[in-house]
């Protein structure tokens, strides 16, 4: 009968500690105490401020632990199935180049374009004049930007008596198949 009654007495400290825990771990108070009796081993938890008796002893955890080291590396997956059909990628580089006559007071865009399906990487002007290579002089570069396709220049001559011719530049990537 002793037996019994040492059985079920542990079952019910278990169950108070078990249901106990729970019920702290639902609080904001992330730390459990308890006292455990050196004698015969059982746990009682208790409050913080609460003492244990002489033959106890007071023990301390967190709700939750500290972070643990880090796992071995888990065995790999399946290959997965095969992605899309990627873009051809570029198939070389070329240039093309337009040229236009400004006249003294023009004020005027004009646009120089890749092949279709290419792609613009990049593009400029060069300027000259009708009698010298006077870069710069004769004309004032307003617009010097990629278009959809090309590139874009416009200038504005400023120079009497003059022309100048402007020549547009672009660079393309042949990406084509």
């Amino acid at each position: 009968m002793r037996r019994k009654i040492i059985i079920l007495g542990t079952f019910l400290v278990i169950a108070v500690a078990v249901f106990t825990s729970w019920a702290w771990a639902q609080s904001d108070d992330v730390m459990i105490y308890a006292c455990v009796n050196n004698a015969s081993g059982t746990i009682r938890m208790v409050g913080p401020d609460d003492t244990c008796a002489s033959n106890g002893e007071l023990i301390v955890w967190n709700q939750e632990g500290p972070k643990g080291d880090k796992g071995d590396r888990g065995v790999p997956g399946p290959q997965g199935p095969a992605g899309p059909q990627g873009s051809p990628g570029v198939l070389g580089f070329y240039t093309r180049t337009t040229e236009s006559r400004f006249q003294v007071g023009d004020n005027k865009e004009f646009s120089v374009y890749c092949d279709e399906g290419d792609q613009v990487m990049g593009g400029g002007y060069d300027i000259r004049d009708g009698t010298t290579t006077r870069a710069g002089e004769e004309a004032t570069i307003h617009t010097n930007r990629p278009i959809a396709g090309g590139w874009k220049i416009g200038a504005f001559h400023r120079i009497t008596g003059e022309f100048a011719w402007i020549t547009a530049h672009v660079i393309c990537a042949d990406i084509s198949p």
